[in-house]
């Protein structure tokens, strides 16, 4: 859990290689010990720093890959930090539009 506070504050300061860095460690510890819910959030917040980094549809793959990950355990939750998820979505959406957006975030949730 600190991990993922880590790269929200890194990210928050703009510090997008120390977020990514806090983000990736946070996923790889969740998937070793089978926390998916946990994993999403770790996704949520490297597509935090794909957005910071203007990769957007990279950004919206792993949206969609988190919800997945939050459907799979039965959790309605947005995600750990829903302002950042809702950051990341409109700019998204308003880089690719919402039919790109649409098309990324689907793949995403479909493994892609």
């Amino acid at each position: 859990m600190v991990l993922l506070n880590i790269g929200r504050v890194h990210h928050e300061l703009g510090d997008h290689d120390a977020s990514r860095l806090a983000f990736e460690e946070a996923r790889a510890s969740f998937e070793e010990v089978g926390f998916r819910s946990h994993v999403a959030y770790a996704l949520q917040g490297l597509a935090a720093a794909d957005a910071s980094e203007k990769r957007f549809g990279q950004a919206a793959r792993l949206l969609g890959r988190a919800r997945r990950e939050l459907d799979d355990v039965g959790s309605s939750e947005r995600g750990s930090a829903p302002a950042m998820v809702s950051w990341v979505t409109a700019q998204a959406q308003g880089a690719l539009g919402h039919e790109a957006f649409d098309a990324a975030y689907a793949a995403g949730r479909e493994g892609g």
